[in-house]
């Protein structure tokens, strides 16, 4: 699932790569935890501006954000394998 939701980012700039992971390591430093985002169809370029925001944001913040993320990649990959409808 990850792949395929992610599959815009293997046709990013090297550049946009690079900076992507420094800043997801920054992420997990300052908050203990990878950088959750609802990738599907994103580009590098939008999840690095998208963690730039989050990384402004306080703990508990950050703690509800990741919880939604992880309810849409939940849902969207079940509706996928025909689990639940749209």
């Amino acid at each position: 699932f990850a792949r395929r939701e992610q599959e815009k980012l293997g046709s990013s700039p090297q550049e946009e790569a690079e900076k992507l992971y420094h800043l997801s390591l920054k992420y997990k430093e300052k908050f203990g935890w990878k950088y959750l985002a609802f990738a599907s169809g994103a580009t590098a370029k939008e999840l690095i501006h998208l963690l730039e925001n989050r990384m402004k944001n306080s703990k508990m913040e950050e703690i509800q954000i990741a919880r939604n993320v992880l309810y849409q990649i939940a849902r969207k990959r079940l509706i996928e394998v025909g689990f639940l409808s749209a």
